[in-house]
């Protein structure tokens, strides 16, 4: 009898095993569905970074400046907004874009973003507004 009880926790854990590879498979195409930028030509970052500060009527506050990167990452790599990494080179264009001279100060302000955009309304409301300006200035379809 000991050894029925066995092969069927056994079995259970097989089981499990079974439904968790199942949801890790759907989490990661999930996953990769979201990371998935609406813009992914890279050199047409700078037209973007002008298009936005046309949007926000070029004022250089810090933070409108906020707002542009945190547009211009969602529209290049959303997935950096999550605490993933920005592609090669990414970040070099946008101090170059945004006039930052150090890059440490552009991570530092992208470790803030998500919060921004998921607690404060008119934050979103604005960076939303951006993006749909550049998508719809550009052509491309989100």
């Amino acid at each position: 009898m000991k050894h029925r009880s066995k092969a069927i926790i056994i079995a259970r854990q097989v089981e499990e095993i079974f439904s968790a590879r199942i949801a890790l498979r759907k989490s990661k195409e999930q996953l990769h569905r979201a990371c998935i930028p609406p813009i992914n030509d890279m050199t047409l970052l700078p037209s973007a970074a002008e298009m936005c500060k046309r949007y926000f009527r070029e004022d250089k506050s810090c933070h409108v400046r906020k707002k542009i990167l945190c547009a211009l990452l969602l529209l290049f790599c959303p997935s950096s907004l999550a605490e993933g990494r920005m592609s090669n080179g990414m970040r070099a264009q946008l101090c170059a874009a945004l006039d930052i001279s150090s890059p440490s100060s552009l991570s530092n302000d992208k470790s803030y973003l998500f919060f921004y955009l998921t607690h404060y309304s008119d934050f979103m409301e604005e960076v939303e507004g951006a993006v749909n300006y550049v998508l719809s200035s550009l052509k491309v379809r989100s």
